[in-house]
């Protein structure tokens, strides 16, 4: 297998609401999207994600500009939120209780 980092380039150094910002991770994600769709024409493409991809998780950027062009499946992965309340042993809600993320 090949491993191959995906390096974001850019974190917390510009504000994620300028102009700038969103430029270059459109970028970003438009190159990975080319390479992805390029490398499953031949090969089985796993791409790792942090938590659940679909829940505030950067991969659903790379979801919607793939549809159409390779098949994709998502497998759900633990939010960092549902990690940290089963480390504690205790449930985040009993009966009826409202969670609001």
């Amino acid at each position: 297998a090949i491993e191959y980092a995906m390096e974001y380039p850019v974190t917390t150094e510009i504000a994620f609401d300028s102009q700038d910002y969103n430029q270059a991770l459109a970028a970003f994600y438009d190159a990975w999207t080319e390479r992805l769709a390029d490398l499953a024409r031949t090969e089985q493409v796993i791409v790792l994600c942090e938590g659940d991809p679909f829940f505030y998780g950067s991969f659903m950027h790379l979801h919607v500009r793939l549809q159409g062009r390779c098949a994709v499946e998502v497998v759900p992965g633990i939010t960092g939120m549902t990690g940290c309340w089963h480390a504690t042993g205790l449930p985040i809600t009993w009966g009826d209780d409202v969670l609001s993320v």
